[in-house]
């Protein structure tokens, strides 16, 4: 009783997490790893990329698309794999500092 938990999270962690968010939420790098797929399955009847990508509603990928990009602007306000605390959250600091997520 009367503990509180929290996780601290270190720039470079929450740099590979923003990245891994971007990824996931672009729809043309997801086209071409499922095109991938497919074509190691049969490589004579796989779509290519851009019919899947495609196949995406536009409402679908202009809203994946604005996630992405912001996500993008958070991750790319810092530096190479890390991000900078005291520029996105007011607190921190650069290299090493970490994060409360409560």
């Amino acid at each position: 009783a009367g503990v509180l938990l929290s996780r601290a999270v270190t720039e470079r962690a929450l740099y590979l997490q923003l990245t891994a968010y971007v990824r996931a939420l672009s729809v043309d790098a997801a086209a071409r790893r499922v095109a991938g797929q497919l074509r190691a399955a049969d490589p004579r009847n796989a779509p290519d990329a851009a019919a899947l990508a495609g196949r995406v509603p536009a409402a679908l990928r202009a809203a994946l698309g604005a996630g992405a990009a912001a996500v993008s602007a958070l991750r790319d306000a810092s530096g190479y794999h890390w991000v900078s605390l005291a520029k996105l959250f007011g607190g921190g600091g650069a290299g090493g500092g970490t994060v409360s997520v409560q």
